[in-house]
């Protein structure tokens, strides 16, 4: 099953709880996510999550992880890379 920036808690059917067991099941293929404008957060199953940063220089990889980082760690981890 594919699902595309899935919004099930926001479904009536769908409590927060519930929704959260029910993705739990789930692994994610593939992760594109911005944070700030200067960094970003990227998955292709299988390979690890990554860091990036972004500058006028192009993009650095700033750490990869095994499994998916909390957003308040990508955040510290791009503005400490500035």
């Amino acid at each position: 099953m594919i699902l595309v920036n899935c919004g099930l808690d926001k479904l009536s059917f769908f409590d927060k709880l519930g929704s959260q067991q029910f993705l739990d099941k789930f692994r994610e293929a593939f992760c594109l996510k911005q944070f700030g404008g200067s960094g970003f957060l990227f998955r292709v199953y299988p390979e690890n999550w990554s860091v990036f940063k972004v500058s006028g220089n192009g993009v650095t990889l700033i750490q990869d992880f095994g499994s998916r980082p909390k957003p308040l760690e990508v955040e510290q981890l791009i503005k400490r890379a500035v």
